[in-house]
């Protein structure tokens, strides 16, 4: 069985029953996610959501404010290709890329990805999708889409 989100937060004490009894009587109404209305009502931040959501899908979270991001790993993927999909290389070790996504359930072209970068394995990891966006920036300038820039 896996854990709903509510029931996580409310598990490691990151929100009580109350705060979820109301996001849940809210979602009744508005059919928007459990995590975003707890959020929006200011119960809960963005990065311990999506960490407990990382858990919930027994993925690893990485803070990418906080990350080294590994020169090696972007530029084994284009900058079209990163702001396609919406990834961010992040690190590369024995033939494994390492990609951050914006969610548990985001989707990527695999092989697609795993050819252009030459690796044999990709792995996700979690971050928040603002911080995805603002590194692809950061690391992959406008106007130079095939230019990385190490930091």
């Amino acid at each position: 069985m896996q854990w709903r989100i509510g029931e996580i937060l409310v598990r490691e004490k990151l929100i009580n029953w109350v705060q979820l009894e109301e996001a849940l009587d809210e979602q009744s109404h508005t059919r928007e996610l459990t995590g975003m209305i707890l959020v929006r009502k200011g119960f809960i931040s963005w990065g311990l959501l999506y960490r407990s959501l990382a858990r919930q899908n027994r993925m690893r979270f990485v803070d990418l404010e906080r990350t080294h991001i590994n020169p090696e790993a972007l530029a084994k993927v284009p900058a079209t290709m990163a702001r396609k999909l919406g990834i961010l290389p992040v690190e590369i070790r024995d033939d494994v890329l390492t990609i951050a996504v914006p969610g548990p359930f985001h989707v990527w072209a695999d092989n697609e990805l795993k050819e252009t970068a030459g690796i044999a394995k990709v792995c996700a990891v979690l971050a928040l999708p603002r911080d995805i966006e603002r590194a692809i920036k950061l690391h992959y300038p406008t106007g130079q889409p095939e230019k990385i820039v190490s930091r």
